[in-house]
């Protein structure tokens, strides 16, 4: 399935109302889910284990590898 951004602009208490229904709905109204905390603890910790020279041959991508 492909996913599109949608950006619209209203007023504060009509933001508030969406919040909660897409809340209600299991959705979220954020932006880039790149910059959830969890993705950017997975982020850090992935730095960390690099820096530390924990890295494993699987979580290595090669360019040309097929």
């Amino acid at each position: 399935m492909a996913q599109t951004m949608v950006n619209s602009r209203m007023d504060e208490d009509l933001k508030k109302g969406m919040e909660q229904f897409s809340k209600e709905m299991g959705l979220s109204m954020t932006a880039d889910p790149f910059y959830s905390e969890v993705n950017m603890e997975r982020l850090r910790k992935a730095v960390a284990d690099a820096k530390a020279g924990k890295l494993t041959e699987h979580e290595l991508i090669g360019v040309g590898d097929d």
